[in-house]
């Protein structure tokens, strides 16, 4: 198999099978270009991955071993933590490793993204299976009678759920459309905390949600909801969240003629004029291409582009992308 690759003159070679390359990978199998797809990982997803508990755990260790520096991903270090004790009682019971799938990117896609209307052109989107979001809560603490209590409270999607929750009166409700109708249509402001926070669906504390990050988050909730069935505005992806869809790309790119492998990292890539690049990798094993493409170390938003000649540009523009998944 090495001396078969080793022998084959590649357009395109690209290292990890994290969402970005996987999509990059579909649309070049797409213009018909000759891919090899790579992954230093013996799985694929990339930071993106979605892993049984068994390959969560070899992960964790391997990310708690290696320093800052020496992480090829976007992960500095993991940890895991037992929050459960087992005693005799009350044994700690739980099925096979693989029932289980640990997303390490967990990601709600808003139902008017550019990513769905990508798997949709792209007819890979039937490939996939979807969980509408159809609820967000919040947490509200309480001390009574000396004891802290938590509990967790709905928050009103759209206009028909404001109307029918019972918490608030209807002047607050109206006072609340109002609101919603300003941020399909905001300029600027400065703080946003509670509610407005929890449905922006960011990963930071309420705190530090600013308004210039929450408006643009909720307004694309709001214009989402109802595009593809009334009361939610956002989906995740079920079965591996991101990385079944950059799995979903790299099926559909091997059917297109993509070759992968797995447990393969590029060690050096050297530049020559005569055959375009020569790539060399940590086993070994030398390969030519025209392209080499990887991302920058433990950055997972941007690539890393390696050229021989004038097959690709230095930037591949938006538009041409998806023309390419389109084919």
């Amino acid at each position: 198999m090495m001396d078969d690759i080793s022998n084959v003159h590649w357009d395109v070679l690209i290292s990890g099978t994290g969402l970005p390359q996987s999509l990059l990978a579909l649309a070049l199998s797409r213009s018909g270009k000759r891919i090899l797809h790579l992954d230093r990982n013996p799985y694929y997803g990339g930071d993106e991955a979605a892993l049984n508990l068994d390959e969560f755990a070899s992960w964790a260790e391997r990310h708690q071993q290696a320093s800052a520096s020496q992480s090829h991903g976007g992960y500095g270090s993991a940890l895991i933590q037992t929050y459960l004790t087992e005693t005799d009682q009350h044994p700690i019971q739980l099925s096979s490793a693989r029932a289980y799938a640990l997303s390490l990117a967990p990601h709600l896609v808003y139902n008017r993204s550019s990513l769905l209307s990508m798997l949709v052109s792209s007819s890979t989107h039937g490939q996939l299976e979807f969980q509408a979001v159809g609820s967000s809560f919040i947490v509200e603490s309480s001390s009574l009678e000396g004891e802290l209590k938590h509990q967790l409270t709905r928050i009103p999607n759209g206009r028909e759920d404001i109307f029918k929750d019972d918490a608030s009166d209807l002047k607050a409700k109206r006072a609340l459309m109002k609101f919603l109708r300003f941020v399909m249509h905001y300029e600027e402001h400065v703080t946003a905390h509670g509610p407005l926070s929890a449905l922006t669906f960011s990963a930071r504390t309420p705190e530090s949600t600013t308004v210039q990050v929450a408006l643009p988050r909720i307004r694309q909730y709001l214009r989402s909801i109802g595009v593809f069935g009334p009361g939610f505005g956002a989906v995740f992806p079920k079965w591996g969240g991101l990385a079944e869809v950059g799995q979903v790309a790299c099926r559909a790119c091997a059917v297109g003629g993509g070759v992968y492998m797995l447990d393969k990292a590029i060690s050096t890539v050297e530049r020559r004029a005569e055959d375009g690049l020569q790539v060399e990798l940590e086993d070994g094993v030398h390969l030519k291409t025209e392209v080499a493409g990887r991302l920058f170390p433990r950055h997972s938003a941007g690539f890393c582009y390696f050229s021989g000649s004038r097959l690709l540009p230095s930037t591949v523009s938006y538009g041409a992308f998806r023309s390419s998944l389109r084919r």
